[in-house]
């Protein structure tokens, strides 16, 4: 029977061959010790980079050369990646000096978690594993090589990682190293925006997406991000909610505006976390109109408001958050869009007419143009009209309604 972690064996071969030491380290190790099998490789090795590229022709540098990092991508799939051993030290904030090591013990030792800190020799056929975490795998825990305090204090982003890893398995954070995130979770402003946010998205991705939030509330990483409280009432709404849409998307941004929706961050916070102006539209466009989906539904609002927010491209979206909060208040389907449909037969519907037909259509321009547009548009979704004929008949219709309402 193959090895599950053969894929990398002829290239761990080669540079021992060749007189240096390598191992199989990291995430392959830790998904073989979980009965998986993996695509992505990390080699943890003493060989120079020049070396390595003599061996390895194709294999590209991921960071600068100085740390010796390269990737090499095979026919079928598998991505391997190369890095020199090494030590941590000296630490600035999130960077530290870089010392070439050796030792496969000291380059396992700056590793943050035990269950990432597991290597593999190929040459005996066995684990290194100073840190336990084969043990740690097996008991479902996540643990911090070292100190807590220590290991956080060196990077908090570790903590974000923490977190992350825990809700991906289904781990528990060791006592230990929760304790340890909430002491420093004020500490997390110290890393950017940037760092923060793109950690949290990798969580929202995920189907434990739920499971994340709940850890992240539990350690006050939330509060502190976001300097909100969530009481326990609201906390159970929205996680029943995140669950409900990591069942049917991956989509980041819905995700990001029922959390919004429920946490209420002020809105400046908001701004200054999604700073992307697409995403940041998107956000708002669905919390403001989460709850007005029901008054379109039951009532009949303006029509420029009804409008506004059922010919958007961004509807579908809204329509999956509004199931989501709907679902998690009333324990039961809303079923928006067959509901929608139901009222506007042809809400998906490409436009019959545009500006430029109207234009040529009746020599006008400015806002009487688009009163007019948005006027046939709701005659379109409605499936009062649906085809150009009677759009342009219809707006011919309006046009002299207007104008003799002019006169």
């Amino acid at each position: 029977m193959a090895h599950p972690l053969e894929h990398a064996f002829p290239f761990v071969r080669k540079i021992i061959e060749s007189g240096y030491n390598a191992y199989i380290v990291g995430g392959a190790v830790r998904e073989f010790l979980m009965g998986k099998i993996p695509t992505e490789y990390d080699i943890a090795t003493n060989i120079p980079s020049t070396k390595l590229r003599k061996l390895f022709p194709n294999a590209k540098p991921v960071y600068p050369e100085k740390y010796g990092v390269f990737e090499l991508k095979l026919q079928n799939g598998v991505k391997l990646e190369f890095a020199r051993m090494r030590e941590d030290i000296n630490y600035t904030g999130r960077h530290s000096d870089i010392v070439f090591t050796d030792s496969i013990e000291k380059d396992l030792k700056r590793r943050e978690i035990t269950i990432n800190a597991i290597a593999y020799d190929i040459k005996t056929n066995s684990l290194i594993d100073p840190f336990n975490g084969k043990e740690d795998i097996e008991k479902k825990i996540i643990r911090t090589v070292g100190e807590p305090i220590v290991r956080f204090s060196e990077d908090k982003l570790r903590m974000l990682r923490a977190i992350r890893f825990a809700a991906r398995f289904g781990f528990k954070l060791e006592r230990k190293t929760e304790n340890g995130i909430k002491r420093l979770a004020p500490a997390i402003s110290e890393l950017s925006t940037d760092a923060i946010r793109n950690e949290l998205e990798k969580m929202l991705k995920d189907k434990s997406a739920a499971r994340a939030i709940y850890i992240l509330a539990k350690t006050d990483i939330i509060k502190a991000v976001f300097e909100i409280e969530i009481d326990k009432e609201t906390l159970k709404k929205l996680l029943l909610s995140i669950r409900f849409l990591s069942k049917r998307t991956e989509n980041v941004d819905t995700k990001w505006a029922v959390f919004f929706y429920f946490s209420h961050p002020n809105e400046k916070k908001i701004k200054e976390f999604m700073r992307e102006r697409c995403k940041l539209k998107l956000i708002n466009y669905i919390m403001k109109n989460i709850d007005f989906l029901e008054t379109i539904l039951n009532s009949e609002p303006e029509p420029e408001k009804v409008l506004d927010v059922i010919d958007n491209k961004n509807l579908p979206s809204l329509v999956l958050a509004a199931n989501a909060v709907y679902f998690c208040k009333n324990r039961k389907q809303a079923r928006y869009e067959s509901r929608l449909i139901a009222k506007f037969p042809s809400i998906f519907s490409a436009r019959l007419i545009t500006g430029d037909d109207v234009k040529s259509i009746l020599n006008a321009s400015g806002r009487h143009i688009r009163k007019l547009l948005k006027a046939i548009r709701m005659n379109q979704l409605k499936g009062e009209i649906s085809t150009k004929e009677e759009a342009i008949a219809k707006l011919i219709e309006l046009n002299r309604l207007y104008e003799e309402g002019s006169n």
